[in-house]
Parts: C-alpha cells; sequence; structure tokens
C-alpha cells in the first residue's frame, strides 16, 4: 500500500472516524454507506453520510460536465467572481501581516490562475480535458475537507461516511489516461497539509457485467465513466492501488491492505459485493466493527 503512504500528510485528529466506501459505479456503495449512517445512529454513535461531488458550486459544476447536460452559465461566471475573492483575501491577509511560504502563494496563484482558465474554456464551450475535470474534482474536494469533512469530525463529533473521495479521482483519470502522478501533484497543490487520510477504507468490486446491468436497471443517468471499457480501465487502476492484481474477493472473504500515515495504522478491505444488499451490508457492518472495536 506504498501508493497510498506517499498522498496522505494528515490524520484525523479526533476521536470521530472518518470511513471512506469506495467502488465502480453500480457496487452498491452510495446505498450501503446510508445504511451504514443508519446502523452507527442506532447504536449511538453520531454519524454523517457524505459524498464527491457534492452539492455545493464545484460539485454541481463537476455533475454537470460528466453528465453531459448544458453547463450553467450563471454558475461559471459565479465561480469566477469567487476565485478573484480568493485571491483579494490573501493580499488583504498579506497587507494585514499575515505571513504565507512562498509555496503557498505560488499555489494559491496556480489555483486561482488554472481553473479561472478551465472556467473559460467552458464559457467558451470548448472542451476540456481530463487533466480539467479532475482539477474541478479536486478542488471540490478541498473545499469539502476544509467546510465540511473536518468540522463534522470536530466541532460536531460525528463520524463521516463517504461515498467516494480520492480514489475515485486516481482510478477514474487513470482511465482517461491521467497518470497517477499528475493527480497526485495536483492532490499536494491543491489540499497541501489538509490531505487527510481515511481511518478506513471499503472498496467494492464485483464484476464489471454486473456493475453495468445494475446501473442500466438504476434508471438513473449514465454518465461518461459508465461505459465497459472505461469501466474495466477503472477497475484496472483499483487492482494497482489496492494491489489485488491477481485475485478477486470472495463473497464474505474481503481482502485485507493496511497502510500507514506518520505511524497511525489504517485499514483498507476489498469487498465482493455480489450477494444481496443485506448481506454486503452485514459484512461491511462486521468489518467496521473489527477495525473500531465497536
Amino acid at each position: 500500500m506504498k501508493f497510498l503512504e506517499s498522498n496522505y500528510n494528515f490524520n484525523n485528529p479526533n476521536d470521530t472516524k472518518f470511513i471512506l466506501i469506495e467502488g465502480m459505479n453500480g457496487s452498491g456503495k452510495t446505498t450501503q454507506a446510508k445504511k451504514l449512517v443508519a446502523q452507527l445512529e442506532s447504536i449511538g454513535i453520531k454519524a454523517v453520510f457524505n459524498h464527491e461531488p457534492t452539492n455545493r458550486n464545484w460539485g454541481s459544476l463537476i455533475r454537470q460536465i460528466i453528465d453531459g447536460v448544458v453547463v450553467d452559465k450563471e454558475l461559471l461566471n459565479f465561480l469566477n467572481i469567487q476565485l478573484d475573492i480568493f485571491w483579494k483575501q490573501i493580499e488583504e491577509d498579506i497587507e494585514n501581516g499575515a505571513e504565507y511560504t512562498k509555496e503557498d502563494l505560488e499555489h494559491g496563484r496556480y489555483k486561482r490562475d488554472r481553473l479561472k482558465e478551465i472556467l473559460n474554456h467552458l464559457i467558451n464551450k470548448e472542451l476540456i480535458s481530463e487533466e480539467e475535470r479532475q482539477t474541478i474534482y479536486i478542488m471540490d474536494r478541498y473545499q469539502d475537507v476544509t467546510d465540511n469533512i473536518l468540522l463534522s469530525l470536530g466541532l460536531d463529533k460525528k463520524w463521516v461516511v463517504d461515498d467516494r473521495y480520492d480514489i475515485s479521482t486516481y482510478v477514474y483519470g487513470k482511465s482517461h489516461g491521467l497518470d497517477f502522478s499528475v493527480v497526485q501533484r495536483l492532490h499536494k497543490i491543491f489540499l497541501n497539509n489538509m490531505y487527510l487520510a481515511p481511518d478506513l477504507i471499503l472498496y467494492y468490486w464485483l464484476p464489471i457485467g454486473l456493475a453495468l446491468e445494475r446501473n442500466i436497471k438504476s434508471g438513473k443517468m449514465i454518465d461518461i465513466y459508465e461505459n465497459e471499457r472505461d469501466m474495466f480501465l477503472v477497475e484496472q487502476a483499483a487492482k494497482e492501488i489496492f494491489n489485488f492484481k491477481d485475485t478477486n474477493p470472495y463473497p464474505n472473504h474481503p481482502l485485507k491492505r493496511e497502510f500507514y500515515i506518520k505511524g497511525k495504522l489504517h485499514h483498507c478491505f476489498i469487498v465482493n459485493t455480489e450477494p444481496s444488499l443485506n448481506d454486503v451490508f452485514e459484512e461491511t457492518w462486521r468489518l467496521v466493527k473489527e477495525a473500531f472495536v465497536i
């Protein structure tokens, strides 16, 4: 799990837990994440369901892009203005004596300039690259961590069950030709010291044919990543990250992985989600209980 160990630089400092559920579309992760929140609440643990892309401005933008619908021009203009306000605040902070490192200023300027460039492409109805798409995802993630996840874990004293986080950016970016190293660099620039490591990762795996079948039966809008070719490439990227290239998990026999961030042990399980929703949840709940000794 050296890949994850080389990425995260921040452990959850709270007694609460940050649980990430990942997996390809059709794996049941959203349903299971919501069931997990309900189960935690039922035993007296305050918990909240979270998902990415978020419902906030950058998340709404990326959802419009991947769903292939007309992008809201008012939203694009609003985000452009927000980026100007973001940089003006930095300038005012410096005038008032705030200390920024050279790296902080370089990263801030890069974020402003790169995102404005992407927004202008969209305003002009130009196609954007996979790197540009994933940059928007990561900006949404930065705001999600700083304005939402950390507040829930700390101030609100709630466990956070997250439906998608950075793993999705790595595997879906890879499926469209974006190297892991590019995504790593963007995370370091945008999240910097706030690149929060999940306390537990559950990666839901199932055969691609079954995932496609479930997506069609769900009746939801099929996005640009939900086709057989991309899902195959997503699976290969996930196998590389979680080191299960030569074997798949069997029902009720998850693959276990571990990684360390600044000396803290983090658990990861690759779970087969072919069985029924109830059977998968029983396994999910067992793994959560074992990981945190509930």
